[in-house]
């Protein structure tokens, strides 16, 4: 095999391993996860920009 050709199957055996990853935790998710549990889409944003805000301050000072 060429090295671009090695490259190329490292690519696709990468993203094969992470959905399988990705899988696996949405597959453990829905039998530990409870009804209440799990953020809105909105909730979610807004813990994320809080926490991007607190993150810049604290680099600013």
């Amino acid at each position: 095999m060429s090295d671009a050709d090695i490259e190329r199957s490292w690519e696709y055996l990468q993203t094969l391993y992470y959905d399988s990853f990705m899988l696996q935790a949405i597959q453990q998710s829905k039998t530990t996860h409870k009804p209440g549990d799990i953020l809105t889409k909105e909730e979610a944003i807004q813990i994320l920009h809080f926490e991007r805000e607190d993150n810049s301050t604290k680099n600013q000072q």
